[in-house]
């Protein structure tokens, strides 16, 4: 038996982006989207990053992504190793109030991170930018 968790893909990593390959084995279970607690940040615009924060926050935005079902040994293998290193795995909190795996803005790794203002999806920002 293999084990499964969710896991949250805002980037390039979602349905027809360049890094979606590494989720060849897991199930797509819906589009979805974070609680609107997060800050969407664009690193050396090469990837999106989210940081927490508190819905009070003027900046904060509900991130759109897609949520997949995938073993835990593919996030280990495949997922995590491809990751750049200013990420970190971290739980996420989606609309509905569920929590799911997914990548955060590595704490003291803002260095080459700029906030997006008022953008909630990476893959729109990249037709636009």
């Amino acid at each position: 038996m293999s084990a499964r968790t969710t896991f949250f893909v805002l980037g390039q990593a979602r349905r027809g982006g360049a890094l979606h390959h590494h989720l060849a084995d897991a199930t797509l279970l819906a589009p979805a989207r974070t609680a609107a607690r997060y800050r969407l940040y664009s690193v050396a615009d090469r990837f999106p990053a989210l940081v927490e924060t508190v819905e009070s926050d003027p900046d904060a935005v509900s991130v759109t992504g897609e949520l997949y079902a995938v073993r835990l040994r593919t996030l280990a293998d495949r997922l995590l190793p491809a990751e750049p290193p200013e990420l970190e795995l971290a739980l996420i909190r989606l609309s509905d109030d569920s929590l799911s795996l997914g990548m955060t803005l590595r704490k003291g790794s803002s260095g080459a991170a700029v906030l997006l203002h008022g953008w909630t999806d990476w893959l729109d920002y990249l037709r636009h930018r």
